[in-house]
């Protein structure tokens, strides 16, 4: 049916008009020594909108069987000058799937108190190596903080994130 046809063009064009376009890309391939094909697809999005900063960035590893990416999606909103919000999802593995961390943060100012920063970092499932220097990375965070004149307050918290 012709008019079915055109609804559905115009659907598509749609579609592609509101998809973000890359800021950046960026290839970066060689000839291995079996003369075939392989490196890295860097593309860089910035769908920001409104006060809302937003990146999101794929990394793909190119190559006759590669299906590792990874995944970063971050936004920052800063809706007064007194406070902020990060918000990041980094995702890796087979087409993103397999590991994830998230990172949330607010930071605010008062003028009659101290600046506070309140920071979660999630994780699903990550190598047990990297659990393990996150780990190891965790009992530095008290004195970084308080070296950057943040005290320090302790929350009882699942297993698998600090805040």
């Amino acid at each position: 049916d012709p008019k079915e046809r055109e609804t559905r063009n115009s659907q598509e064009i749609m579609m592609d008009a509101t998809a973000p376009q890359p800021v950046v890309s960026i290839k970066a391939i060689a000839m291995s020594g079996n003369q075939n094909f392989e490196g890295f697809d860097v593309t860089l999005y910035n769908p920001s909108e409104g006060d809302t900063l937003k990146a999101q960035m794929i990394v793909s590893h190119v190559g006759d069987a590669a299906n590792w990416k990874m995944c970063v999606d971050a936004s920052a909103q800063s809706p007064a000058q007194s406070s902020a919000n990060l918000k990041a999802k980094i995702s890796w593995g087979a087409q993103c799937k397999p590991y994830e961390i998230s990172v949330t943060a607010a930071a605010a100012q008062s003028s009659a108190s101290r600046p506070t920063l309140e920071a979660k970092v999630q994780w699903a499932n990550v190598p047990e190596e990297m659990a393990n220097y996150c780990s190891s990375m965790e009992r530095y965070i008290p004195g970084m903080a308080l070296l950057s004149g943040f005290n320090q307050t302790w929350e009882s918290n699942a297993i698998s994130r600090f805040l």
